[in-house]
Parts: C-alpha cells; structure tokens; sequence
C-alpha cells in the first residue's frame, strides 16, 4: 500500500458505510435508504452556497465522472 495507503482507507470506509446502510435497511419498513458512492481524483471546486438555508457542495468534472 505504502504511498497510497489513504486511498485504500477511503475505500475500505465507503465499503463499510454501504454495510453499515444494509444493516439500516433491514430494520426499515416503509422505505430503504439508498446510499450511492463514486470514486474520482482531480482538482474540484467546494463551497457553501444558498441564502436561507446553506449547502456545503462540490463541483468539477471529477466530480461529474464519479456521479456516473
């Protein structure tokens, strides 16, 4: 792993957090939580936007390519 230990650690905590929701799920009744995750690396843009009530958000064709 060495240099690229933190990329291992992020998948192995976006494969835990997918369990973690199926365990949720099977308590659930009326609806199932859906949780999607895309990995991507590249430059993006964060920032909060709204007036009223604020959004934390990421934009950038990383971005983009990991909603896929």
């Amino acid at each position: 792993r060495g240099t690229y230990d933190h990329l291992y650690q992020l998948m192995d905590f976006a494969l835990e957090m997918q369990k973690v929701v199926d365990n949720f799920n099977q308590d659930l009744l009326e609806f199932d939580f859906i949780l999607r995750i895309g990995y991507n690396f590249g430059d993006v843009t964060a920032g909060v936007i709204g007036t009223t009530k604020l959004y934390y958000d990421i934009w950038g064709d990383a971005v983009n390519i990991a909603s896929r």
